[in-house]
């Protein structure tokens, strides 16, 4: 059975078709590389909940769905950082046996390591050496800096890391480097100018996200400066796909074509010539199979004007639905309660328009955030734009996201 890898030619187009044994796959040039990955990338750290949950025996489910997933094309395994060391053990080992019987020579691995947690070059080279010696492997491909915005992007830059990177790669430890960024546009251009051998970069991108964090102009600049641009988090969590409000539900079920939401997702992101791969949690067989049918007829040119007027009325469907007009634009910080407002915001608002109080109350709670903090003083109202009565939306965020026990 055939199965994508290495293509040496250098005349490829960009969305050539090759067969991959039992269906056909859409592969992008990985940047300014000449390997072709697939459009559907798998993401490992939705396994954590499945594999935590897992009966004696049933790990070998897990392994035949990767298994499954690397013979039906998918080139591209994303590895996130978990917190819980139990569970990160547990999916290495899955993953170390994945890669058994000739695997690992049809799949590239990407690791990425909250920039938070990296103090020093050790802790770097540390990582990758752990991850060498469980996956039993000899290289790994890619090695992400998660979670780089204003605020991180300092503290990293101070370490100097890229003497240490260009070294790893020079010993074949890594194929190259990349970054996951999440904040405004203006602050990613310093990233790409850093390091001229930056190979991938990650956003958190939905059709809700055309113009938040960094949106389209941060995908089109990061694609112009020869990076590979991978969107994750297509569906934000489930949401997109989940418990859709009814203003929502009905423009979807009163279009004359019929897809489902996270078809639709999907087109929207494979429509954008910017996007190389994108990152799909996959947690069962079905949402496998549901997602590779989606990719074989993935790129752009594929959504219609109708269509992306049918996306932009959904999208603004949704943003009717927020309780407040905050853009995370963070003229209201630095607060002097320490509290991170636009990110209390953002967590309050998705709550808000999604119908969803679960992750949100989640990451509240993980994030530390403490909005009882919050002793009036009004700075903040005095620099918002959009004229927010601040200190009060902050109680009613810490009633939805905090609620007494």
């Amino acid at each position: 059975m055939l199965r994508p890898g290495l293509k040496p030619e250098s005349s490829l187009a960009v969305f050539d078709i090759y067969w991959s044994g039992r269906r056909e796959i859409r592969y992008n040039r990985f940047g300014n590389q000449q390997w072709q990955v697939s459009v559907l990338s798998l993401g490992l750290s939705g396994l954590a909940e499945t594999i935590s949950r897992s009966e004696q025996g049933k790990d070998t489910e897990v392994v035949e769905l990767l298994r499954s997933a690397i013979d039906s094309g998918v080139n591209y395994f994303c590895l996130e950082y978990l917190p819980d060391e139990k569970q990160r053990l547990k999916l290495l080992n899955l993953l170390r046996d994945t890669l058994q019987d000739g695997y690992g020579k049809h799949v590239r691995i990407s690791t990425t390591v909250p920039s938070k947690l990296v103090k020093s070059g050790d802790d770097i080279r540390n990582h990758i050496n752990g991850l060498l010696k469980t996956l039993q492997v000899d290289r790994i491909d890619y090695f992400v800096f998660g979670g780089l915005d204003r605020l991180t992007w300092p503290d990293l830059q101070r370490l100097s890391p890229y003497e240490l990177l260009d070294n790893l790669a020079d010993e074949s430890l890594i194929t190259g480097s990349g970054f996951a960024f999440h904040d405004e546009f203006q602050f990613l251009k310093p990233i790409l100018n850093s390091y001229n051998h930056w190979r991938l970069c990650q956003f958190q991108y939905s059709f809700m996200d055309l113009n938040h964090h960094p949106g389209i102009a941060g995908l089109k600049l990061a694609s112009q400066n020869g990076l590979a641009v991978i969107a994750k988090n297509p569906f934000k969590n489930g949401r997109l796909v989940n418990h859709i409000p009814e203003p929502v539900s009905n423009i979807w079920s009163n279009y004359p074509v019929k897809r489902t939401p996270a078809e639709w997702s999907l087109f929207w992101l494979w429509n954008h010539p910017e996007i190389t791969s994108v990152i799909c949690n996959i947690k069962t067989r079905e949402e496998l199979s549901a997602n590779l049918k989606s990719s074989e007829i993935s790129g752009p040119g594929l959504l219609s004007v109708q269509d992306e007027v049918l996306i932009s009325r959904v999208r603004d469907a949704y943003l009717k639905l927020k309780p407040l007009p905050c853009t995370t634009c963070r003229s209201c910080m630095p607060c002097p309660a320490g509290i991170d407002i636009p990110r209390i915001f953002e967590l309050y608002i998705e709550a808000v328009i999604y119908e969803d109080l679960a992750l949100p109350r989640r990451y509240y709670r993980e994030e530390g955030h403490h909005i009882e903090d919050c002793n009036g003083c009004g700075k903040c109202l005095k620099t918002c734009g959009r004229y927010i009565a601040i200190p009060e939306k902050l109680q009613d965020a810490l009633k939805l996201l905090s609620p007494p026990a």
